[in-house]
C-alpha cells in the first residue's frame, strides 16, 4: 500500500532527512520519502497498522504533524491525479477564453 501524507511544521531539509531515516526503520515500511519543500511524506507500507505507527512517529518528531483532512490521513494518489487534471483543464479553458477574447 502507498500513501501520501500532508505535513505541517517541518522546518528544514535536515529535519526532513532525519524524519525519513527514523521512519525507514519501522518494521513494515517498504519505502519512505519526505519532501521538505512540498511538506509531504510518501510512504509504502504493509498494512494499516504500519501506517498508524508512521503517523504516530511523525507526530512525535519535533513539532511536525500529519494533517488530517475529512477524518483521513492519506491523500489518495488518484485524487492527486484528478486534481492535477482539473488544474490543467482550467488552464486550457482560460487560454481558450483569452484567445477568443483577443
Amino acid at each position: 500500500m502507498k500513501s501520501v501524507l500532508r505535513l505541517r511544521g517541518l522546518d528544514c531539509a535536515h529535519c526532513a532527512t532525519e524524519l525519513e531515516e527514523k521512519l525507514a526503520v519501522i518494521h513494515g515500511v517498504k519505502s519512505v520519502s519526505v519532501s521538505f519543500v512540498n511538506q509531504l511524506l510518501t510512504v509504502e507500507y504493509d498494512n494499516e497498522r504500519v501506517l498508524e505507527s508512521v503517523v504516530a512517529e511523525t507526530n512525535g518528531f519535533e513539532e511536525v504533524q500529519v494533517i488530517q483532512e475529512g477524518g483521513r490521513y492519506a491523500l489518495n494518489a488518484v485524487e492527486g491525479k484528478e486534481k492535477r487534471r482539473f488544474q490543467w483543464l482550467r488552464i486550457l479553458l482560460s487560454v481558450l477564453c483569452f484567445t477568443a477574447g483577443v
